[in-house]
């Protein structure tokens, strides 16, 4: 009877050691938790301050694209137009500030050959929105300055119309 009751201790010092280790790793994994929600906030707030707005905080920049982009890296061998154009026009007619334009084709593999790739953006979208036949258009914002692909909406606004939507006009393409 001795040996049982040694050995239902043994079992019972097991446990708890079990149950310990468990609780001090579920501890550790809290904590670990804790730390990546300040990181991601602090990512985020930079992100932010960048002009970025990624994907489920405003729905301006679609994360899936982004992800799409980093893997195949369409841009590595466009030029800075055709990847504007592009970035614009996957946007589906989503206003983006040129910092976001320019973090999606940094994120395509585009190779800026300048130390101000801002202003390369910058300048690409503001000759894309002035041309004579323009290609997006540009409207002032919060955040400056902020661009859409006019191709993309006239789609869209034809899809609309094709399916018996009804539309009205305000002036604006």
């Amino acid at each position: 009877m001795e040996d049982v009751e040694k050995n239902l201790a043994q079992v019972e010092e097991s446990v708890n050691a079990t149950t310990r280790k468990l609780l001090r790793r579920l501890e550790q994994i809290e904590m670990e938790q804790a730390r990546l929600r300040i990181e991601h906030q602090a990512i985020t707030t930079a992100l932010g301050v960048a002009g970025v707005v990624l994907q489920g905080f405003t729905g301006e920049v679609s994360t899936q694209i982004e992800n799409e982009y980093e893997g195949r890296q369409p841009f590595a061998k466009e030029s800075l137009t055709d990847a504007c154009l592009r970035v614009l026009r996957d946007q589906a007619g989503m206003w983006l500030t040129k910092a976001q334009v320019e973090y999606l084709v940094t994120r395509g593999g585009y190779k800026f050959s300048t130390g101000n790739p801002k202003n390369s953006v910058k300048i690409t979208l503001r000759r894309l929105a002035h041309a004579a036949s323009p290609r997006c258009e540009v409207r002032a914002s919060k955040q400056g300055n902020q661009y859409r692909s006019i191709e993309a909406t006239e789609e869209r606004r034809n899809d609309i119309t094709e399916s018996g939507a009804t539309r009205t006009t305000t002036g604006e393409r």
